[in-house]
């Protein structure tokens, strides 16, 4: 049976957008929305889901459940509901231009923000070719899914280490906590 449930995370670095805009600033990708016919419906957010996949396939091999199968199990939202959006700059030194500051703006979910990710497990994968017929030897090795807990881990390993920014590897942005039951607020 399919197990659908949410992870709630909390931003301890700046999480910044990728998508270059029009006018120099890095944008998220955000679902369009007629804020003036539907003026109660929330931003929506489209995660780099290619991204996530590589995130949580590392976590996965990080907890010894690394396969590509063990991974399609999981199945992350096509869009989130967007925390707020702020400007964040980011400053550096580059080593071909020594002594000169360089910056970037970016839109960015600030720390503190909380992102509720649902997240669908499911219970067996759809055979991808149904023309081949079953080999009972690799029916008896079947992969199984992971569970609820083995997600939560991941998620955590995610947030400590890799981050959901696509700076987050390298720079360390996008990283957070995953809040556990009893320390979300009702």
């Amino acid at each position: 049976m399919a197990e659908l449930f949410d992870i709630r995370i909390k931003l301890t670095e700046a999480m910044l957008a990728a998508r270059r805009g029009s006018n120099k600033i890095r944008r998220f990708d955000i679902a369009p929305v007629d804020k003036k016919k539907f003026p109660d419906k929330p931003i929506m957010w489209e995660p780099n889901l290619l991204q996530w996949r590589w995130a949580l396939k590392e976590a996965l091999e990080a907890k010894g459940l690394a396969s590509d199968s063990v991974i399609d199990f999981i199945r992350l939202p096509n869009q989130i509901k967007c925390p707020s959006i702020h400007l964040y700059q980011r400053n550096w030194k580059d080593s071909k231009h020594p002594g000169i500051q360089q910056h970037e703006l970016f839109e960015a979910f600030n720390v503190g923000s909380e992102i509720t990710i649902p997240i669908l497990i499911v219970s067996e994968l759809e055979d991808k070719d149904e023309t081949q017929p079953k080999n009972a030897f690799a029916e008896m090795f079947k992969t199984k899914p992971p569970t609820k807990q083995d997600v939560i881990d991941c998620f955590e390993i995610i947030g400590a280490n890799i981050g959901l920014s696509p700076w987050g590897s390298k720079f360390g942005y996008g990283r957070f906590v995953v809040i556990k039951d009893n320390d979300q607020q009702e």
